[in-house]
């Protein structure tokens, strides 16, 4: 999810729902980025589950989201909890405003380790 008035990243936060990586099948990641806890600041504050059958089956996934805290949810499991810091600090807490649900498929990104892998990924949405 990203902001309405979204500008730059991580100062305005993002947090992802659900995200999975193809090379590791039955891992799903539910992530919050932030200015002060990201990736690239070796920082990112993630829950990273093991989801059996991840790709061939339905999974539920949602998120609460309250002036507290975001918790991120599998299958009606509570996985994660991003807690609100209370210092109106929005370093740690850009979370105050409306966000979109952003849906992508991204292909070739973090983790993956076999170009024979993307290779035949792009093939098959080709056809």
């Amino acid at each position: 999810m990203l902001p309405e008035d979204f500008k730059e990243w991580p100062a305005d936060g993002e947090i992802d729902i659900m995200e999975h990586a193809g090379n590791n099948p039955d891992s799903v990641h539910i992530t919050v980025h932030t200015e002060k806890n990201n990736h690239a600041r070796h920082m990112q504050v993630t829950r990273i589950s093991h989801v059996e059958n991840s790709q061939g089956e339905f999974h539920v996934y949602a998120l609460e989201w309250t002036a507290e805290c975001i918790k991120g949810y599998i299958d009606g499991d509570l996985k994660y909890i991003y807690e609100n810091d209370g210092r109106n600090d929005p370093e740690t807490w850009p979370f105050d405003k409306p966000f979109y649900v952003k849906l992508n498929l991204a292909l070739g990104a973090f983790s993956v380790t076999s170009i024979g892998w993307m290779r035949n990924t792009c093939l098959l949405f080709m056809k």
